[in-house]
């Protein structure tokens, strides 16, 4: 019943023609398999992501990105941009940041601060390790933590342009 009043909620507020994947044209899924979600923004001179989704996830999304690029007529992909620091949004931070090490990683003071502590890089690790776990049995790969930090910090009313 619960899940039927959000549904009802939704549908008021939105409509029911909303579709929660219909984007602008020029910004895409770019989500390689369940939990969490990135987006790919194409910009007229440069381009970013939005979050990057979970760890398990990230070597299929870095392909996602690749050919997103190619697609955009991009060379390499300019900003990866963070919501916020939950795992689910930012575990496959540290296979996209090797994949694109020049790309600058966007966030906010507090998300920045949150990955100077160590025991939020590894509750990050642990809880991609469950989330492998549940959606990949029997995977091998390794959850990185390498690469968890933000490098640009951005406040309420910045722009960055594309």
């Amino acid at each position: 019943m619960y899940n039927q009043k959000i549904e009802e909620d939704i549908f008021e507020f939105f409509g029911e023609s909303h579709d929660r994947f219909g984007f602008p044209e020029r910004m895409w899924r770019i989500t390689s398999m369940r939990g969490g979600e990135s987006y790919f923004i194409n910009g007229s001179e440069k381009c970013a992501i939005y979050d990057c989704g979970m760890a398990y996830c990230g070597p299929m999304t870095v392909e996602n990105i690749r050919e997103s690029l190619e697609m955009s007529g991009h060379d390499t992909l300019d900003y990866i941009l963070l919501s916020h620091s939950h795992y689910d949004h930012m575990g496959a931070l540290p296979y996209i940041k090797e994949a694109f090490p020049d790309a600058i990683v966007v966030g906010s003071e507090k998300c920045a601060k949150i990955l100077e502590r160590p025991n939020a890089k590894k509750l990050i690790q642990d809880l991609g390790i469950v989330a492998r776990d549940l959606y990949t049995p029997g995977s091998d790969l390794e959850i990185k933590t390498n690469y968890l930090e933000v490098e640009q910090i951005v406040h309420e009313g910045d722009v960055i342009s594309l």
